[in-house]
């Protein structure tokens, strides 16, 4: 025989059989006491419990459904949790925001973004927040009284989009 095949160790043990006894927790796992046929003798409702292995502590779930049925049930919701009440007042729907003016400063971004579609959108905002702040209030007001004509083109779109809605509802109510 080879030196590495008797080394004076016993391999025909199994060296891993898991915990034997009956006072640790996991042998109890699964396993019914012949005597009585009840899983896990001494064990009733829920427990702490402490793991071997560590100095957690953790709880055994197992009869938790028949511990907290003592007869006290009356299967009404309790109002501080969860449970609506009839009483709560209903919410109300998200109302729309109405969107702001057109700024002056986005038109004159945007008449150079599209003056340079190669560059990259963060150098031309930043190049164009310092050519804003240095331009004069005349050449400015070219772009107020360009943002004031945007404004009043999208307000009179929204209004006649609502009035389209509204003539909608009232031919779909006439039908009903």
């Amino acid at each position: 025989m080879d030196d590495f095949e008797n080394d004076g160790r016993d391999y025909n043990e199994n060296i891993d059989e898991g915990p034997t006894d009956e006072e640790n927790e996991f042998s109890l796992f699964g396993k019914k006491n012949g005597n009585t046929g009840e899983e896990h003798p001494g064990i009733r409702g829920t427990e702490l419990k402490k793991c071997r292995s560590c100095n957690c502590k953790k709880v055994d779930k197992r009869s938790y459904d028949s511990s907290t049925s003592d007869g006290n049930d009356t299967g009404k919701k309790s109002n501080g949790s969860g449970g609506k009440s009839s009483n709560a007042p209903k919410k109300k729907g998200r109302k729309k925001k109405e969107r702001s003016l057109v700024n002056p400063f986005i038109i004159f971004y945007l008449e150079m973004y599209y003056k340079h579609p190669t560059k990259c959108v963060a150098e031309i905002a930043a190049a164009a927040g310092r050519v804003w702040s240095n331009m004069s209030a005349k050449e400015k007001a070219e772009y107020i009284r360009k943002a004031r004509i945007a404004s009043a083109k999208r307000k009179s779109a929204q209004l006649e989009l609502k009035r389209m809605r509204r003539e909608k509802l009232k031919k779909m109510r006439k039908k009903c």
